[in-house]
């Protein structure tokens, strides 16, 4: 199939897309803002703007997501020409575009959001997706629904999945057989509509919609939230810690990278989490250290803002027996050559307000897990396995990793502590070392 100018197809299908996302949207009386981003250019320029659109499109989901009045969003990658001629002439090419579908409450979201993405995305033309007059149907389809039906027109089309296949390709990434859903229906963490959402993803998925929904959203955070996890890392993994008289270090890679670098630097985030752990486990008298990818914006205010980024990180607790063992910031050679852009910052602890958790060992700790169930670095995980050409499963989403060296001494306690920190709510799994990691 390839791209459609404005219809989407299926009688069924626009009944669902109207009964379970613009139905409530209505009831709740919120806005709709209906647009695509278009990369309108010609010649070679087409072909690298093509080339580049899934990257693009990750760092417009951003964009929107960061906008505060925004309760859910649906996007998709479209293709766009000019006349209604067949577009398969090359005097009419198809331009690459997201179109993009969002519920905000309050109608002033459209002129910031239009001010973050042309600063996001220079070179590209944001324009208003307009409803048209469709043939009556059992009911007549509001303005809300044909908007709908135009961003999500090529959800299914071969010519656009065939473009993306190309993206990946030339990002490297591995062919995959199962190929992941156009269309995204994204659900941000404050949203009212998280339930009415959650209850029909199947619905519009049996009625032939392609797409990946029930995203839910929650940014970094600063630190760890959660008494219980608190209590129970302090117990199970500081306190035998300081009984030993082990030496800990904290500290975090950072890729602080510019805007156009930015969504190549997420899609590779687990690869390089797995050098640096490699690296990491190399370290002379190491006796265990944890890992999380997690997120790291510039200043203190909030990062929503599409001026300040999020930064892919990985965060590292780690403890020897040497308190010599320099393992926070002489990274081997190799590292920084293979990632120039990295950095590595201390991780200094903050103060907490109970006696219990006053150790600056379980202040370094929190922070360095602060982002291990977070939905924003989940979803930045699951696409950068996609990027490796990898479907992911839950397990490979579980971020936080508790590594042990097989001579540790913290090996025996090592299931125990590992079902209580799950029972307080730690998403962490174990790993004990071998000489080939």
């Amino acid at each position: 199939m390839l791209v459609s100018k404005y219809k989407l197809y299926g009688k069924a299908l626009k009944r669902a897309l109207t009964n379970h996302l613009v139905t409530p949207v209505q009831a709740h009386g919120d806005h709709v803002i209906a647009f695509r981003i278009v990369w309108r250019v010609y010649g070679d320029k087409l072909a690298r703007a093509w080339d580049a659109i899934t990257s693009q499109r990750h760092l417009c989901d951003e964009v929107v997501a960061r906008t505060e009045s925004v309760q859910m969003f649906v996007s998709c990658i479209t293709g766009v020409f000019n006349t209604s001629a067949a577009c398969r002439d090359e005097l009419n090419p198809v331009y690459p575009a997201v179109s993009y579908w969002t519920v905000c409450d309050g109608e002033a979201a459209e002129v910031e959001m239009t001010r973050r993405l042309m600063v996001a995305c220079p070179g590209a033309q944001v324009k208003r997706v307009h409803s048209y007059r469709f043939r009556q149907l059992d009911e007549s389809p509001t303005a809300d629904s044909q908007k709908l039906f135009i961003v999500l027109k090529d959800h299914s089309s071969d010519y656009v999945y065939q473009k993306i296949n190309r993206c990946q390709a030339a990002r490297g990434a591995v062919d995959i057989i199962q190929r992941p859903p156009n269309a995204q229906l994204f659900v941000l963490s404050r949203s009212k509509y998280r339930q009415e959402v959650a209850s029909s993803v199947e619905a519009l998925k049996a009625a032939g919609l392609r797409i990946d929904a029930g995203v839910e959203i929650r940014y970094p955070t600063k630190n760890l939230k959660g008494e219980a996890i608190k209590r129970a890392l302090a117990t199970r993994l500081v306190a035998p810690v300081r009984a030993f008289g082990d030496h800990v270090r904290a500290f975090r890679v950072v890729w602080r990278v510019d805007i156009d670098g930015l969504a190549h630097a997420w899609d590779a985030i687990v690869a390089r989490r797995f050098l640096c752990d490699r690296i990491v486990a190399q370290t002379p008298s190491l006796q265990m250290f944890v890992s999380c990818i997690s997120g790291v914006f510039n200043t203190s205010g909030s990062c929503r803002d599409q001026l300040n980024p999020v930064y892919p990180a990985v965060s590292y607790w780690v403890v020897s027996d040497d308190a010599r063992a320099d393992v926070g910031f002489s990274l081997p050679h190799q590292v920084l050559t293979v990632c120039p852009s990295a950095e590595v910052k201390e991780i200094k602890s903050m103060r907490n307000r109970h006696e219990d958790l006053h150790s600056a060992d379980c202040g370094t700790l929190y922070i360095a897990l602060k982002d291990h169930r977070c939905g924003y670095i989940s979803n930045k995980i699951s696409r950068s396995l996609l990027t490796e050409g990898v479907v992911c499963c839950d397990s490979q989403r579980t971020n936080a990793t508790l590594f042990v060296s097989p001579g540790s001494k913290y090996l025996d306690q090592l299931t125990v502590a590992v079902d209580q920190l799950r029972a307080a709510g730690l998403y962490i799994r174990p790993h004990i070392l071998d000489g080939n990691y």
